[in-house]
């Protein structure tokens, strides 16, 4: 029995126009100006490519900023049912909202 973890992706349009390139950069002739801008073009196409893989993704920081609050509150609610500081806390919460 062989299992499958990776689900195979599909490839956008711009990793499809960088095949497309690579493949006409494998064709031309190094010396040849098609060469240089096909090369460019690449260049290109990878720094569009990161860019828009960084803008995709949020910061492992800023996922821990939100668990640590969100434990925060949770464990000044659960305070709150002791009835012990009622006013205490919500003026903490108002204050960090």
């Amino acid at each position: 029995m062989k299992l499958k973890f990776w689900k195979k992706r599909e490839k956008n349009d711009l990793e499809l126009e960088m095949d497309s390139v690579i493949e006409k950069i494998a064709k031309e002739n190094p010396t040849k100006e098609e060469y240089k801008t096909a090369a460019e073009s690449y260049k290109l196409l990878a720094e569009a490519k990161e860019t828009m893989e960084r803008k995709s993704k949020i910061s492992s920081d800023a996922i821990i900023t939100v668990a640590a609050h969100l434990l925060g509150l949770i464990c000044i609610m659960n305070y709150e049912k002791a009835e012990i500081i009622t006013t205490k806390a919500w003026q903490h919460i108002t204050r960090l909202l």
